[in-house]
């Protein structure tokens, strides 16, 4: 059998330059390990003070719609909330979730807001979801504005009590950019519509 001394000296070579990557990887690794570990143990401390260990823990079990039963008649009187949002695709991981910003125009509301999802009744989940047609493109793609479905959650019993749907603010591209030949597809638009959001909260806080 012949042997061939060019490919076992490339093996050889590739060989050489993996091992010393792996060698160079770990000695820099071992030079910057306590600057590695601060960060992290930084990155951790700072996620848990924004988002407080109990939601952390509130979050890690819930499984967002396969858990929420919906039940609109038992509504229930707004003691304390708790609210977040997400996105129009998102995982349900408290890392793709958002703390909702909130705007009252009755300060002393806010005292209804809770930090911690313990101390709440109702948990109130915004959800950006696929709204009207307000356009389409040349080549049939459409523009959908996105909206803001406010879902109001009885924490006690797991369920929807009552949702509330409200369009997205902003407008859609003029004109859209696509290769020759591509598919049409939809663009969704819009973004929350936090006065308003924050109008209809206002108003359920002071249903009697």
């Amino acid at each position: 059998m012949a042997y061939n001394k060019g490919s076992a000296g490339s093996s050889g070579c590739i060989l050489f330059f993996v091992l010393m990557f792996f060698v160079y990887e770990g000695i820099d690794y071992l030079i910057h390990r306590d600057e590695i570990n601060a960060k992290e143990l930084k990155e951790k401390s700072d996620f848990i003070n924004y988002w407080k260990q109990s939601n952390i823990n509130f979050f890690s079990k819930f499984k967002c719609n396969s858990s929420l039963n919906y039940n609109e008649s038992k509504t229930i009187k707004i003691d304390k909330f708790y609210i977040f949002d997400t996105n129009q695709e998102y995982e349900c991981n408290i890392k793709e979730f958002h703390q909702t910003q909130i705007h009252f125009k009755k300060l002393d509301l806010l005292n209804y807001k809770s930090e911690e999802i313990k101390n709440a009744n109702v948990l109130i989940w915004v959800k950006k979801v696929p709204g009207e047609q307000v356009g389409s493109y040349g080549d049939g793609s459409r523009a959908i504005r996105l909206n803001a479905e406010i879902n109001f959650i009885n924490i006690s019993e797991n369920s929807i009590y009552k949702k509330i749907n409200v369009p997205c603010v902003g407008e859609p591209l003029q004109e859209i950019y696509k290769k020759n030949h591509s598919p049409s597809k939809i663009f969704y638009f819009g973004s929350l519509p936090y006065e308003r959001i924050s109008e209809i909260i206002e108003n359920e806080i002071e249903k009697k």
